[in-house]
């Protein structure tokens, strides 16, 4: 009986470290990709600035193959692309020739291979206290690259120009509201412009500056939660930044839902808002079911069929004895 007992407990114990080396595997698991998403194997190019670039997030060994939302949404959907997101880069000519423009430029000769191009850039025209400008009326330009408008215009000409068959984007940067410089306070000057070009040239924009949820309870940006300065995002931003980027792109592919007229009853308002609101949300993920901690339910399962079979010899010996 001790023999058997004996042995009941070694596979107990050898049950204990599977699950934990299961644990293990799963950390460093390849991702679950749907191949049904738009996104599966197409290439994207990502430019911006030093938070786009993720210069912090580089310097962990844990995420320096995936860093930054670019990284990462390659990575999660096979896809192939570069993130050219630069430290100090502008929208405007504010910093010289380092610009999101200047990005775009070096990769002229694979426009035509890119499914998606995703811009990101703002911040530092902010810093620099560049002015804002204004949207003009017409397509042709030049436009003045000295202003924070003509630069984005500029920007996005070129970007048409040069990338016919890519869908675009355009990231609007969650607010700075502690940074010790005190420009990138209040950006709403920069943004709202921002929108209204983003809409003339019809290149479909994330919104993050404006949305107060996102920015106080779930960013958290008056603090350095997620935010290593202020300013630049920890791996705790980035993974919170990842999924909505990712789930806006998928729905770059679709065509514009059309105006509601004016005379629409306040109902069909509310469904269009509730349905913009799921299109808008990460996908659901198929991955194994998880408790709040992020351990695999089957790995309990393991654990608790181990932990019977070493109560179950125990009370069999103790009959035994008796």
């Amino acid at each position: 009986m001790k023999r058997f007992l004996c042995i009941l407990l070694s596979l107990a114990a050898v049950f204990s470290c599977m699950a934990g080396l299961t644990v293990s595997a799963d950390e460093k698991a390849e991702p679950d990709i749907d191949p049904e998403s738009p996104l599966y194997k197409k290439m994207a190019l990502f430019v911006g600035d030093s938070i786009c670039e993720a210069i912090y997030e580089q310097r962990d060994p844990d995420y320096n193959y995936r860093f930054g939302w670019g990284g990462r949404i390659l990575y999660n959907n096979d896809m192939r692309g570069v993130n050219l997101g630069k430290s100090g880069a502008s929208v405007s000519d504010c910093r010289g020739a380092n610009t999101i423009l200047a990005q775009l430029k070096s990769q002229a000769t694979n426009g035509e291979k890119y499914d998606y191009v995703i811009v990101h850039g703002g911040v530092n025209d902010a810093w620099d206290s560049c002015a804002v400008g204004a949207m003009t009326e017409g397509f042709e330009g030049p436009f003045d690259m000295a202003t924070f408008a003509g630069g984005l215009e500029t920007t996005f000409k070129y970007l048409k120009e040069t990338y016919p068959n890519a869908y675009y984007g355009y990231i609007i940067n969650f607010t700075i509201p502690n940074s010790r410089q005190a420009s990138l306070a209040d950006m709403s000057a920069y943004f709202t412009v921002a929108k209204e070009i983003c809409d003339k040239w019809e290149i479909p924009y994330l919104d993050f500056y404006f949305d107060e949820d996102f920015n106080k309870n779930i960013m958290k940006t008056h603090t350095d939660e997620n935010l290593y300065d202020y300013i630049h995002c920890r791996t705790s931003g980035y993974e919170i930044l990842t999924p909505r980027i990712e789930a806006w792109m998928e729905t770059l592919h679709l065509p514009p839902e059309p105006e509601v007229e004016e005379s629409s009853e306040e109902e069909s308002v509310e469904v269009s808002a509730e349905e913009s609101v799921e299109a808008s949300a990460p996908a659901e993920s198929s991955a194994p079911a998880e408790d709040k901690g992020g351990v695999p339910v089957y790995v309990y399962v393991i654990i608790a069929v181990a932990a019977v079979a070493v109560i179950a010899a125990v009370v069999i010996l103790i009959r035994k004895k008796k």
